[in-house]
């Protein structure tokens, strides 16, 4: 499909008629209520627990024609137990979408249960560890059954034969991808421990960026980084994530003037 984006709108489309409930997780992909909303639906939000990982028997417990998650999970960063979204897909009779957009990077994937769970679906995309996002390309690992119910929902011809065509060759380079996802994975915790050495609380992540709190407000941090040319992504108005800012992993060299800069804006701010 035309990136992970349209695969996950067409499983709403697929699954929900107007005014029934998705069941997701707080904090989750802020795009994830953004497609249940556009197709008449209405979001129930269960709220991750102090570790930003799931309740599975809140979720369970929770009314809902599907559940729809993230793992790993954006903005929070963190995969969740293996054995809680089992708990998920086994608990309830109705369809689970694991969106693994960030998936490469971390150490577990959902992929190999779809033959075993005939409720899950998973999607993937090439925008993040293929880096091919402006190309537009993702896709759904499903049993037959449900592969054929998503797509008398999904619009024919919506990839184009070039990203068709360059998906094909990047999936014959896997160790051109395993490359720059172990450079992500060395880079991270550099961040990771750059950002603590400065005062930030750094959360856990199995994705090619870091959530982390910091020890200004979020807005002031961002807001100043920006007037030095560094962009980072400000989430301390969302629930949850007060004053907590997430940025991207770059090449070392990036990655040395981000934190430098960041100390900068902590030391003017003091």
């Amino acid at each position: 499909g035309n990136g992970s984006d349209e695969i996950l709108d067409v499983c709403i489309k697929a699954f929900i008629e107007s005014g029934e409930k998705v069941v997701m997780p707080h904090p989750t992909y802020a795009l994830h209520p953004f497609f249940v909303k556009v197709n008449g639906g209405t979001v129930v939000s269960v709220d991750l627990d102090e570790q930003f990982q799931l309740d599975p028997e809140a979720i369970n417990a929770t009314e809902g024609k599907i559940v729809l998650l993230s793992t790993p999970n954006n903005p929070t960063g963190n995969s969740f137990k293996m054995k809680d979204v089992r708990k998920i897909i086994e608990g309830v009779d109705r369809p689970v979408i694991v969106d693994e957009a960030y998936a490469e990077f971390s150490n577990q994937s959902f992929v190999p249960l779809v033959n075993e769970y005939d409720n899950l679906i998973v999607t993937r995309t090439f925008s993040k560890a293929y880096g091919l996002a402006g190309l537009r390309i993702g896709y759904a690992i499903a049993n037959p059954y449900l592969a054929n119910i998503l797509l008398r929902a999904k619009t024919p011809l919506s990839l184009n034969i070039i990203s068709e065509k360059m998906a094909i060759a990047a999936l014959n380079r896997q160790d051109f991808v395993m490359k720059t996802v172990e450079a992500v994975k060395r880079e991270r915790e550099f961040v990771s421990k750059g950002l603590m050495a400065i005062g930030f609380k750094v959360f856990p992540s199995d994705t090619n960026f870091v959530l982390a709190k910091s020890p200004i407000s979020s807005e002031t941090l961002v807001s100043r980084l920006a007037q030095k040319g560094i962009l980072i992504r400000d989430f301390g108005k969302v629930r949850k994530l007060e004053n907590c800012v997430r940025v991207t992993v770059g090449t070392r060299e990036m990655n040395e003037r981000l934190l430098q800069l960041m100390k900068e804006v902590l030391e003017e701010c003091q």
